[in-house]
């Protein structure tokens, strides 16, 4: 499933791409003032197509890129009566060149919809075959493109037309492009089964990497096709753990031993992705089947909510419920708290009950529920309630090429910016955090020696008064970590609370380990980031703040680029408000003031603002 995702929105980059050669195809022919209906033709029906593969709708995309090869075809014709001089000679092989790209596009969107339309039932009637036939042919028709394109910069250049930095861009991208694929079809051709491992985060019960991990499902992929899919209580793995590891220090307040279900510690995905794995491998249960996972794909309670949007609701008789988008949360939660799985030992079982009728439910969509279906994943992905992680670096690049893989942005050595992220652990707060919200804002001054302070609050609000389930509302119990660029010195913090926490066992006497990775990333400056923490409980209808002081370490540059990174963490709508003041004398050429202001209900995963500063 995730593979197919993958691949329709790397084709829907590929293919804006190679139009794009097309307008500066279109170009050439203006140099010349020659048939400008035809580029203006063209022009429209390449926005046209962008259009339509932006909205995932590859029969009208298909359409108008029919158009531009008919158009460019009709140019073609007229180019070979005109006089013979080396502009002349050059330009119908452009043409013939452009109207090979605009076919061979042709042929990338039917593969694309082929995908969409095919590829996750493909996935789930074992069809992989076709799968990956489909995924050589984007493979074949991407490495002809590349030649073409080719091509036709080394014509451009001959009649004195450079294609410039953005033709070789393309280039570049189609390079990728054609990496990934490649590593991507190999991996599904092997013979081994491949584990991939999607979990359930509970965004109720906040952790740094997204939600709590009740459950997960392991997923067997082999030559494509969906050879076994198996729902488990994380719990069942981890009472089966042979390690005897400490857990967090703050954790050590509601639990004596860490397991996989706590090990999304994390706020960098990739970290917590590769400690869930080892936990999990580590435990009886796959130890025995020598089960190593390929990849990880972690997964909000949300995406659940949009599906059953989509398929609409599912009847649940074993349990006297019908599940839909608005009950979702609230009825399986009750059922795992309090339900009669529960009390017989079972709290998950409806989870493995309610998997297999969506997975099959999506294997069933319409034309329109496909497109509907992407739309709302490709929102969840730039939102950080979908992340995912794979083992092969080709792969795992490419993922974080594409904003999806819940890393930590690496900040580089010359950063002449600033950087935050607010990071929430519930422990011990019930499901509260459901009811939780979050509003963030961030003052920032820079004086005329560069010297930037910043000024943050956090504001919480618990609005789980009127919740008739105790876990709605109880107190929320908050860990809350500020990361800042390395090196940022606290000034002042306001509004926090200290929490004293023993040891439940003598850990070194029960010859316990400690995690190398898990001590890292307790130090103050873990992931190359300062880190400023507090803990604060919120009772039901309760609003607090934390109030943070803080200065940058390293001088702003005026005549350089100044950016603000912010990174929110996975499961959590943040309302944020963003301000920064210029040195006297100074003001932002983005808002020609001496303020610029930012605001948002919600940030994307990563909020990047670029800004200049020019004098008054």
């Amino acid at each position: 499933m995730r593979r197919s995702i993958i691949k329709n929105f790397f084709v829907l980059l590929l293919i804006v791409f190679i139009l794009g050669a097309i307008v500066y195809g279109a170009g050439l022919l203006d140099l010349k003032k020659s048939a400008n209906q035809s580029v203006r033709e063209i022009k429209q029906n390449l926005k046209l197509a962008v259009s339509s593969l932006t909205n995932f709708n590859t029969r009208d995309a298909k359409e108008s890129v029919n158009n531009i090869y008919s158009e460019i075809t009709g140019l073609n014709t007229k180019t070979k009566n005109l006089s013979l001089n080396l502009f002349i000679k050059e330009l119908p092989k452009v043409f013939n060149n452009l109207g090979d790209l605009s076919l061979t596009s042709i042929q990338l969107i039917s593969d694309l919809e082929e995908l969409k339309n095919n590829g996750f039932n493909w996935i789930l009637t074992q069809k992989g075959a076709k799968l990956i036939s489909s995924l050589k042919n984007l493979e074949t028709n991407t490495n002809k493109v590349s030649g073409l394109i080719g091509q036709i910069k080394q014509q451009a250049a001959l009649i004195n037309y450079p294609m410039g930095d953005d033709f070789t861009k393309i280039t570049d991208k189609l390079y990728r492009g054609n990496q990934i694929l490649k590593t991507l079809t190999s991996w599904l051709s092997e013979d081994k089964p491949q584990h991939i491992l999607i979990l359930f985060q509970n965004h109720s019960e906040i952790r740094p990497g997204g939600g709590f991990l009740g459950s997960f499902a392991h997923v067997m992929l082999q030559k494509g096709s969906l050879i076994n899919l198996e729902v488990k209580d994380i719990y069942d793995v981890d009472g089966q753990l042979r390690k005897k590891i400490v857990p967090p220090l703050q954790l050590q307040a509601v639990t004596p031993t860490w397991g996989a279900r706590d090990a999304n510690w994390f706020f960098d995905f990739p970290t917590s992705a590769k400690k869930v794995s080892e936990l999990l491998e580590a435990s009886k249960f796959f130890q025995e089947k020598e089960t190593e996972f390929d990849g990880v794909l972690a997964i909000n309670s949300k995406i659940i909510m949009d599906i059953l949007e989509i398929v609409g609701p599912v009847d649940l008789p074993d349990y006297n419920l019908k599940i839909n988008a608005e009950n979702f949360l609230p009825s399986i939660q009750k059922e795992i708290e309090a339900g009669e799985d529960s009390k017989a030992g079972h709290p998950k079982k409806i989870l493995t009950v309610l998997t297999p009728i969506l997975f099959d439910k999506l294997g069933k969509l319409s034309e329109e529920q496909k497109i509907e279906l992407i739309k709302k994943l490709a929102f969840r992905f730039e939102n950080k309630d979908i992340m995912a992680y794979f083992d092969d670096l080709i792969i795992e690049s490419y993922l974080k090429d594409l904003n999806v893989g819940g890393e930590i942005i690496e900040l580089p050595k010359d950063f002449n910016g600033d950087y935050l992220a607010i990071v929430n652990a519930n422990i011990g707060g019930g499901k509260t955090d459901a009811f939780i919200k979050q509003k963030i804002t961030l003052e920032g001054d820079i004086n005329l020696q560069g010297k930037l302070t910043n000024n943050l609050v956090i504001e919480r609000q618990h609005q789980g008064e009127n919740e008739n389930e105790w876990w709605y509302k109880a107190i929320n119990q908050n860990f809350t970590q500020i990361l800042t660029p390395p090196g940022s010195s606290l000034l002042e913090l306001i509004g926090g609370e200290e929490k004293e926490i023993s040891a439940p066992i003598d850990y070194k006497k029960q010859k316990y380990e400690y995690d190398a990775d898990l001590e890292a990333a307790q130090l103050s400056n873990a992931f190359d980031r300062q880190n400023f923490s507090t803990w604060q409980k919120l009772k039901a209808g309760e609003t607090k703040t934390i109030i943070l002081n803080y200065k940058n370490p390293t001088p702003i540059v005026f005549d350089k680029p100044f950016q603000f990174i912010f990174e929110k963490q996975s499961g959590i709508d943040n309302a944020f408000e963003y301000s920064i003041a210029a040195p006297i004398g100074y003001k932002w050429k983005e808002s020609d003031k001496p303020v610029f202001k930012y605001s948002a209900e919600n940030t994307p995963a990563r909020l990047i603002l670029e800004l200049n500063l020019m004098k008054n």
